[in-house]
C-alpha cells in the first residue's frame, strides 16, 4: 500500500482560471516516485494482500496519470508524456458502459468498511478523477475519444447509487457525490471533494447547464455541512456514522486542508477558507495532532 503514504501538496502560486484547464487542482508529483507494481502497459497496480491481492485501483491510475501530467506540464520529456497517455488509455479501454450509456471504473473488490461486500461497485471519486484526467488528456491530443470517454463518465453523476450512478442524498435532500454507494450517506469528504472538481473541469469544457447544476449543489451541501465535519480540533473523514465519529487520518486531514484552499480559489466563497485556515491550525497544533493520532488509533484498534 506505500502508494497511499506518497503525500500530496498544494499547488501554491497557480491561478486556477475558470475559462480553461491547466494544473490540476491537487498535486500528485509525489505519486509518480511510485515504483512498486505496474503491468506490462505502465499501469500502476497495488498489492492488499490476502484474497484481495494485487488489483488496479482506478483513483490511484488517475492520481498517477495526473502527477505525470504535472511533471510534463512542468519539465516536458517524451517519457513523462507517454506515461500521462498511458493512463488516459486505461481508462478509455477499461470503462464499462452500463444503462443509460453511462461509463464507469469498477472496483472488483470489496469494500468492507463500509459494508461493501460484494465486487463490482463504482466510485465518486474515480469518476470525477478520470474525467479529470481525461479531459486534459483531451485538451493536449485533441482526439475525440478522450472527450467521449468524459461524456459517459460525467452520467454516473446523474443517477443516484440505487440506480447505478454516485449521488446520495440525505433526509434534508442535500446532495452528496459518494466515493462509497452505501444505502445510508457515507459522505467521505475527500473523495466528495475529488468528485466535485471532475464536475466542476466537467461544466468547464462543455459548458454542460446539469454539470453546472451539480456542482453548485455540490458546494451548498458543503457549506451547510462542513460544521458536521469539524471535530473543533481536527476534521472527520465521514458522516457515516456519528458514534464513533471516524476522525480523519492526518494524511486525509492535511488533504481536506488543500481541497478547501481551491474550492476557495475557485469560488471565492470565504467559508472554504476559514475551514482550510482553521484546519491548518489544528494540523500545526502538536496537541492536537498527537490526539488525533491516538483517537485514530484507538478507533482502529475497536471498530476495524
Amino acid at each position: 500500500m506505500s502508494f497511499w503514504h506518497l503525500p500530496v501538496g498544494y499547488n501554491s502560486g497557480v491561478e486556477f482560471r475558470k475559462d480553461k484547464l491547466d494544473i490540476y487542482y491537487i498535486d500528485f508529483t509525489n505519486k509518480t516516485k511510485y515504483d512498486v507494481l505496474f503491468d506490462s502497459m505502465g499501469i500502476p497496480m497495488l498489492n492488499y494482500y490476502g484474497k484481495t491481492g494485487i488489483k488496479y485501483n482506478p483513483t490511484a491510475i488517475c492520481q498517477y496519470g495526473l502527477g505525470m501530467l504535472q511533471v510534463y506540464q512542468n519539465i516536458r520529456g517524451e517519457e513523462t508524456y507517454l506515461k500521462f497517455i498511458k493512463q488516459a488509455d486505461w481508462l478509455v479501454e477499461n470503462q464499462k458502459i452500463k444503462a443509460n450509456d453511462m461509463g464507469v471504473w469498477e472496483y472488483d473488490y470489496s469494500g468492507e468498511v463500509y459494508g461493501l461486500k460484494s465486487p463490482f461497485w463504482i466510485s465518486a471519486i474515480s469518476q470525477g478523477l478520470g474525467i479529470s484526467l481525461l479531459l486534459r488528456a483531451y485538451v493536449l491530443t485533441g482526439d475525440q475519444k478522450y472527450m467521449e470517454a468524459s461524456n459517459k463518465a460525467f452520467k454516473s453523476f446523474l443517477y443516484n447509487v440505487d440506480n447505478g450512478g454516485v449521488v446520495n442524498r440525505d433526509n434534508e435532500g442535500s446532495i452528496f457525490l459518494e466515493e462509497v454507494p452505501t444505502e445510508k450517506v457515507s459522505g467521505i469528504l475527500d473523495g466528495f471533494i475529488y468528485a466535485i472538481f471532475g464536475v466542476y473541469d466537467y461544466s468547464i469544457i462543455t459548458g454542460d447547464e446539469k454539470a453546472k447544476e451539480i456542482f453548485e449543489d455540490s458546494l451548498r451541501t458543503l457549506e451547510n455541512r462542513l460544521p458536521n465535519y469539524d471535530m473543533g480540533f481536527w476534521s472527520r473523514a465521514d458522516l457515516h456514522k456519528e458514534k464513533p465519529k471516524m476522525i480523519a487520518s492526518v494524511f486525509y486531514h492535511r488533504l481536506h486542508v488543500y481541497q478547501l484552499k481551491v474550492l476557495y480559489e475557485i469560488t471565492g466563497r470565504r467559508i472554504f477558507l476559514d475551514y482550510s485556515k482553521k484546519w491548518d491550525n489544528c494540523y500545526n497544533n502538536r496537541l492536537y495532532r498527537a490526539l488525533a493520532i491516538a483517537y485514530k488509533v484507538m478507533f482502529k484498534l475497536l471498530y476495524y
